[in-house]
């Protein structure tokens, strides 16, 4: 739901929500401009987009990946139960597992679970995040037993050239993994940056069609 201009000015204001993904009205600065790094929200607007496509693929929220790297791991599998999708049954159930690892500041990578190994897919060119997604790796493994896994980093992965775009790589292995398709691939970044800006802006029209379709009917 949306609210309105009449809002306490020290809170943002929304601009979308979808499905578990709130976008609020300064998101879109960072979408629109080349050279803003993603915020969690962003991405896990885009990982709602995905995940209503893809319902054998889990797309572990951020704030989900966070808890796993600071919380104990019984308190993060207690909290992880009792979201809406019951992420934590789905971490052991799903096809992949797409997991957003942060270093708790500007820079994104990409964590995949498949039965029990871990790839790690990260878009800097000495993989910075490696020790953050080692340690999810770990919560994980402990979380749910196992002993055996494996824990690689992908190389085979298409590197940025400045300090901003790594969340836009970042979603772009996501899409890959899904897909099967290689990451290897140099992306033109400022075009899925108007991707992403071009279907939020239409789910937001989407959703002003469907409040003045049901406004009519109760009249």
């Amino acid at each position: 739901m949306r609210v309105g201009g009449g809002m306490d000015a020290a809170e943002p204001e929304i601009y979308l929500t979808y499905r578990d993904a709130t976008v609020h009205l300064s998101d879109l600065s960072l979408v629109s401009s080349s050279t803003a790094w993603l915020n969690d929200a962003i991405v896990n607007y885009w990982f709602e987009r995905l995940a209503a496509e893809h319902d054998d693929v889990l797309f572990l929220a951020p704030c989900a990946a966070f808890m796993l790297m600071h919380l104990d791991a019984l308190d993060a599998s207690e909290i992880l139960a009792d979201t809406a999708d019951n992420q934590y049954k789905r971490l052991a159930s799903s096809r992949l597992s797409l997991i957003p690892i942060n270093d708790g500041g500007t820079h994104w990578s990409l964590l995949v679970l498949q039965g029990t190994q871990f790839m790690h897919c990260d878009s800097s060119a000495c993989n910075s995040n490696a020790p953050f997604a080692r340690q999810v790796a770990r919560a994980i493994a402990t979380l749910f037993n196992m002993p055996s896994f494996r824990f690689q980093t992908c190389n085979e992965v298409a590197k940025q050239d400045n300090g901003w775009d790594c969340g836009i790589y970042m979603l772009y292995f996501a899409e890959q993994s899904v897909h099967g398709g290689s990451m290897a691939m140099q992306i033109d970044t400022r075009a899925k940056r108007r991707e992403i800006l071009g279907d939020i802006k239409a789910m937001r029209n989407k959703e002003d069609v469907e409040k003045l379709m049901n406004k009519l009917f109760r009249t």
